[in-house]
């Protein structure tokens, strides 16, 4: 496997260590747990690249969810967007349609399972409209 070099110009903040000290010239895989199913796996050194490099985020951030985990949550996150959207689109229609809010309700309470944004006040809104 190729090392992956440190490229701290590219970060955020070029000064911020992270989870690297100044003498670490290559990304290392860190483990990390998954806040969902709590299996355990690594940030790659590539992963890491790409994230700390191109996207920006501080060396220090680490990655909440498995990859399996993060597939699902952005299915069930594209799917509220999709149903948030048409319920803006026609509110007074939606409000009253029990599939479509039992839908959303199904889509929030799987979304609050995953412990990363706060979902219950949406959960009990949709609960009090059924």
């Amino acid at each position: 496997m190729k090392d992956i070099g440190i490229e701290r110009s590219e970060w955020q903040k070029p000064e911020y260590l992270g989870h690297y000290d100044e003498g670490a010239n290559y990304y290392e895989g860190i483990r990390c747990r998954c806040n969902n199913c709590g299996d355990s796996f690594v940030f790659s050194a590539k992963e890491q690249k790409i994230e700390f490099e191109m996207n920006k985020k501080y060396p220090g951030w680490l990655p909440l969810l498995c990859n399996q985990c993060s597939e699902i949550w952005e299915r069930i996150t594209t799917s509220i967007v999709q149903l948030e959207t048409k319920l803006e689109g026609d509110k007074k229609k939606m409000l009253l349609d029990s599939k479509f809010l039992e839908e959303l309700l199904h889509l929030y309470k799987r979304a609050h399972d995953f412990n990363i944004k706060d979902f219950q006040s949406k959960v009990n809104h949709i609960k009090k409209l059924l």
